[in-house]
């Protein structure tokens, strides 16, 4: 096999030109037939095949999707809804930290969404992580907050969400605090884990934040993290797709 198959993946322009193959002088027996009892020799010490260090071209994929989760109800469970905003369907794996059940599947069409409600403890601690196609990862990690305020005992309600840049290739991010008291948020991005982003909400506020991943070819993996609860994690990794040829992650070529 010659190439990288990003040429029979071109359905825009297919065929635009034929690779050069390499030739089979010297691998092909003299008469070019099959000899049934030749038995090919292998190497002595064997080895395992490494990774090519770098980057490679990718080709456009039809993905966008969503997880919006929200663990601030009032019943022992947390409503997750799974979106699927591309053109092609997907599907959804949910795994429960500590648990040895199958992860629930949830698979969804291009263009719709499903909801759920996902059961959790007593304590009313969670960990559920969601995972999807091209490395598309959710992580929702914290203690459930009631939605009410008793005697003026306020706490912070902090929650996530995200939106893609897809002209740019590029990620938004949603700081939200729905409860009463301060919260500072603290964002990490694998992809660059020299900076460190943080944000102070205030109760009943939002903040709006906008991350370039253009160093990274759309790809990032963010964690999460709030002063109010050593808890709470959200990580949010993937990749923006913007409709146009992209390359690898690049954590993986390194």
């Amino acid at each position: 096999v010659c190439g990288d198959l990003t040429s029979a993946f071109n359905f825009a322009t297919p065929n635009a030109a034929i690779p050069a193959l390499p030739s089979t002088t010297g691998y092909a027996p003299p008469d070019k037939l099959r000899h049934p009892d030749y038995v090919p020799v292998p190497p002595v010490v064997g080895s395992v095949p490494k990774q090519e260090a770098g980057v490679r071209n990718a080709r456009a994929l039809p993905y966008e999707l969503f997880v919006r989760f929200d663990s601030n109800a009032s019943s022992g469970d947390v409503s997750t809804r799974f979106v699927n905003s591309g053109r092609a369907g997907a599907v959804f794996l949910v795994y429960t930290a500590g648990s040895t059940d199958a992860p629930r599947t949830y698979t969804v069409e291009a263009g719709k969404h499903l909801q759920d409600k996902l059961a959790i403890g007593a304590s009313g601690a969670y960990d559920f992580s969601v995972h999807g196609p091209n490395g598309f990862l959710r992580r929702f990690a914290g203690t459930q907050v009631k939605s009410d305020r008793f005697g003026g005992n306020e706490t912070a309600r902090p929650e996530v969400a995200e939106g893609y840049d897809v002209a740019n290739g590029n990620l938004q991010l949603r700081l939200e605090n729905k409860g009463g008291a301060r919260c500072q948020f603290t964002i990490v991005n694998a992809y660059d884990p020299g900076t460190k982003i943080q944000r102070t909400v205030p109760g009943g506020d939002t903040e709006q934040l906008y991350l370039d991943l253009r160093n990274a070819y759309g790809w990032y993996d963010l964690t999460i993290t709030v002063d109010s609860d050593a808890t709470f994690v959200r990580r949010i990794a993937g990749h923006v797709e913007t409709g146009h040829a992209s390359y690898s992650d690049p954590a993986l070529g390194a």
